[in-house]
């Protein structure tokens, strides 16, 4: 058997077929998937971003994992955030010769991404390749300061101060 080096170490050649699937800002979720797997990003009330990934890996067992980003993270997981900013667990990013990495959330090298599998490695991984409308929709999802329905729900009823009970 071939030895994998370079990215292929870390990134399972799947990830070229992920596609955006939904980008709502409104609703602080953006979903990139193809046929063996998942990944959600969700805007959080603290700020924060829930990324939460589903792999069918080749042994069958669907494979599930979660993890809270920072923004710095999140920018620096999908290559937006200029190397000299950047936030690394530096044994990891040497260990895959990557720019970007956080032990048991992501490694990255600006261009491609991989998230760890229940058993925090790479071998099943979730991959992605990072295209332009998948970076563009992370990238909205940053900006925007909305938070989704599921994390807030308006009043039902707006009382004017004179309205109110005493």
């Amino acid at each position: 058997m071939e030895e994998k080096t370079g990215f292929h170490r870390w990134y399972d050649r799947h990830g070229d077929k992920m596609q955006l699937q939904k980008r709502n800002v409104v609703a602080g979720v953006v979903i990139i998937s193809n046929q063996s797997a998942q990944l959600s990003i969700k805007r959080c009330r603290s700020g924060n971003f829930l990324l939460d990934w589903k792999v069918k890996p080749r042994t069958g067992k669907v494979v599930s994992n979660q993890r809270i980003f920072t923004q710095l993270e999140l920018e620096c997981a999908f290559g937006l955030c200029p190397e000299s900013h950047r936030n690394n667990d530096g044994f990891v990013a040497r260990m895959y010769g990557v720019k970007f990495a956080q032990k048991n959330k992501y490694i990255s090298d600006g261009e491609r991404i991989s998230l760890p599998g229940a058993c925090e490695t790479y071998s099943d991984c979730v991959s992605i390749l990072l295209k332009p409308e998948i970076k563009q929709a992370v990238v909205d999802l940053i900006v925007s300061k909305q938070i989704g329905p599921r994390f807030y729900s308006p009043p039902t009823q707006i009382l004017h101060y004179d309205e109110r009970q005493p």
